[in-house]
């Protein structure tokens, strides 16, 4: 039904509106957060909205409310339908732990960051994830540890 609303390429103009916007600063955060409300009502189980919404916050220095976004865009997903693609409940979880880690509750971020590095198959997110923890991007094969 939504789809109906805005096409594909209109949603992701209006994420791209809403990037510009969580960069420019205080003064654009109010219609940044509009922008981001609207693309999470439109396409709910997608990631691109919540996280979005999320580097708007962290780009203001509230990663506590950024850390909320995600926590209920990963709740928002789950029941979604259609439902959430695995690669983009992947992201959600990454920018979570991010958001984590800045609002000083590591341990959570740690054991999220843990968990994604044993579940997902979605490299950009695994990349972030051993990043996070420091570990090097890409994991070395059997062949090569042996």
């Amino acid at each position: 039904m939504n789809d109906a609303v805005l096409a594909g390429d209109d949603v992701r103009l209006l994420h791209e509106i809403g990037m510009l916007g969580a960069g420019a600063g205080a003064s654009a955060l109010s219609s940044t957060e509009q922008i981001f409300q609207a693309v999470m009502l439109l396409r709910p189980q997608r990631d691109f909205g919540y996280i979005g919404m999320a580097c708007a916050y962290i780009n203001q220095q509230r990663a506590d409310e950024a850390a909320q976004v995600l926590e209920k865009g990963l709740r928002v997903m789950k029941s979604s339908a259609p439902a959430a693609e695995p690669e983009d409940l992947a992201m959600v979880q990454v920018f979570l732990a991010l958001a984590l880690l800045m609002s000083r509750r590591t341990a959570e971020a740690m054991a999220l960051l843990q968990q994604l590095i044993k579940t997902t198959e979605h490299p950009p997110a695994l990349r972030m994830a051993r990043g996070l923890l420091g570990l090097p991007a890409d994991e070395p094969s059997t062949q090569e540890s042996a």
